[in-house]
């Protein structure tokens, strides 16, 4: 498979968070109950974490992949877990981030939780409802228990998006790199970050260091 591969430039120590949402940015998920969405290792979701740490940390894939520019409400996008693995809405109304490559169970809709109609740029700090392939939505349950099982967007379909960090802003020319200044290469098909093993060029990393 043919990969398409960015240099990205370096945004500093600390991530700088800008206000609308872009492809292959981070992202944490709150609940209506204060609580952050948190993927597990043996690919269980649940929602029950007083703060945002890696667990707590999803990447953004829009779909069809397309690195350029601000993403809008009523569009696709996947998420992928630090361990690498896709969340996923399943049938009987399930959630789970165990997959490890992305499909149509893969793939959820992202909506101004107070306006479905919505089209507008997706803001960090926004209100979002993220509905299935089937029609539901995803939801932080009381326990901590998240499913994709709802009709309907209510409180607990709720979820307030902050921004970890957003993607550098791509380099456009070699020029555009002033002397010694580092960058990065990112993988835009899988949204992965480029590091050394070795002898080898691996696209595996979720965050840049």
């Amino acid at each position: 498979m043919r990969h398409l591969l960015t240099l990205l430039a370096v945004l500093g120590a600390t991530a700088t968070v800008a206000q609308d949402l872009t492809h292959a940015s981070t992202i944490a998920l709150r609940s209506d109950h204060g609580l952050y969405l948190s993927a597990q290792d043996d690919g269980r979701l649940v929602a029950d974490r007083q703060d945002a740490g890696e667990w707590e940390t999803f990447l953004i894939r829009r779909v069809p992949v397309n690195p350029g520019g601000t993403m809008h409400y009523g569009q696709h996008l996947n998420l992928r877990s630090s361990h690498r693995r896709w969340v996923a809405g399943e049938e009987n109304g399930g959630a789970k981030a165990d997959r490890e490559a992305a499909g149509p169970w893969e793939d959820w809709t992202i909506h101004n939780a107070g306006d479905l109609s919505s089209t507008t740029a997706i803001a960090c700090g926004d209100r979002v409802a993220l509905k299935s392939s089937h029609g539901t939505y995803l939801v932080a349950e009381e326990g901590g228990g998240v499913k994709a099982d709802r009709g309907a967007v209510g409180a607990w379909e709720s979820w307030t998006l902050q921004c970890q960090s957003v993607a550098p802003k791509p380099i456009q020319s070699l020029s555009d790199l002033g002397q010694n200044e580092a960058f990065f290469l990112r993988d835009l098909t899988s949204g992965g970050f480029v590091r050394i093993d070795g002898d080898r060029l691996v696209n595996d990393s979720a965050i840049a260091y």
